[in-house]
């Protein structure tokens, strides 16, 4: 994280499928950016996407201000952590 920034992580997966593997953290930083990252890896993803690609990374930030946005999504109260929430549903 740039600038010192601290941040609270959870993992909402980690499978592993014979040679396949697939993994997902969610992130609150700390100006409160909820950043939602994923990786699969192996031949599962080269049948997807084609030859020679065996890995898949993705990322979605939610900004601060839309945070309670999410909460609200994900069935929550205002208030309610956002990170532990998505551990209940993943």
């Amino acid at each position: 994280m740039a600038n010192g920034e601290r941040e609270r992580r959870v993992t909402l997966r980690e499978d592993v499928w014979g040679p396949d593997r697939r993994h997902l953290w969610a992130v609150v930083t700390a100006s409160g950016d909820l950043v939602i990252e994923g990786q699969d890896l192996g031949p599962e993803v080269e049948r997807l996407f084609g030859e020679g690609k065996i890995e898949y990374e993705w990322t979605v930030r939610v900004r601060a201000p839309d945070v309670p946005g999410a909460v609200v999504a994900l069935s929550g109260a205002p208030g309610d952590d956002v990170l532990g929430l998505l551990a209940m549903r993943f």
